[in-house]
């Protein structure tokens, strides 16, 4: 297994969404006034800037790789989820800065389980990704840091690799991440599971609709990325996107199914889809 913050793995847990709600520190936590998304960019300014993930290095060309990561923090207490968001953004988030890993999110996952958060991290390749996982898992000072963390709560860890597909482009991300909102926004996350056979029908459907090539329209939502499962779940598909209305458009029943057209073949090729609300931490990117 690559070294990552790997505590325990096992299979995704499955629930049913519940209403989103900010995260807000229960207790007084240690972070500075200014958040570290700010001192990151401030340091990212001093340093020689990254290559776009889709320009070639050397001549090689690249395929933009995304760790997701998952973690369940017990006891299933405000108190403990702090002490992580504290010790995230303290400890591992600078951690991976030096080590070349672009950590472009990190939330508060609304649904189902309570007391998971989610990030994803950003990659050339897989390459890429092995050497900054391997550099990240030789820095002393983190490791025996997450041993005392372990002494106070409870940390499970669940990851996957994955493929950013076609329509969702970096100048989409790229947008997101450029985005000054006065404060943080809303996201949701859609994990669809397809068929034998479908993923490839199915992003492309989904590539229409995000597009607003459908005959419905465009959906009320702002895609920031999307990527496909390499390692993990097969037939996996998963589209980030910012609410730019809050959950409200996605919480009332309405009569009727205005995309219709494009819904009723998807589910052809990916019969399964689960939601999730997600809420920005202060050490994300992505706010």
């Amino acid at each position: 297994m690559l070294p990552c913050l790997s505590f325990c793995c096992q299979q995704s847990t499955r629930s049913t969404p519940r209403a989103p709600h900010p995260y807000r520190p229960s207790v007084k936590t240690r972070l500075p006034a200014a958040s570290l998304s700010s001192k990151l960019k401030k340091l990212d300014g001093q340093r020689t800037p990254p290559q776009s993930a889709d320009r070639p290095r050397n001549g090689v060309p690249r395929m933009p790789v995304y760790l997701e990561v998952r973690h369940r923090i017990k006891p299933i207490t405000n108190t403990a989820f702090d002490l992580f968001v504290d010790f995230y953004a303290d400890t591992v988030a600078p951690a991976m800065e030096r080590h070349g890993i672009d950590l472009i999110g990190a939330w508060k996952l609304s649904g189902g389980q309570m007391g998971w958060d989610l990030s994803i991290q950003r990659y050339e390749s897989m390459a890429h990704a092995e050497e900054c996982l391997a550099s990240l898992g030789q820095d002393r000072a983190l490791w025996s840091t997450v041993e005392k963390i372990r002494g106070e709560v409870e940390i499970e860890e669940i990851t996957k690799f994955a493929n950013r597909v076609s329509y969702g482009t970096e100048e989409r991300l790229q947008a997101a991440l450029n985005a000054d909102p006065d404060q943080p926004r809303q996201y949701m996350l859609a994990v669809l599971q397809s068929a034998g056979g479908g993923l490839l029908p199915a992003i492309e459907m989904l590539g229409n609709l995000n597009d607003g090539k459908s005959e419905g329209g465009a959906l009320p939502l702002q895609l920031v990325t999307a990527y496909a499962t390499r390692i993990g779940r097969s037939g996996e598909l998963t589209d980030l996107y910012v609410m730019p209305q809050g959950p409200d458009v996605m919480m009332p029943y309405e009569p009727g199914d205005p995309l219709a057209d494009i819904i009723g073949p998807l589910r052809e090729h990916a019969p399964e889809e689960e939601l999730y609300f997600l809420n920005p931490l202060p050490y994300s990117k992505l706010q």
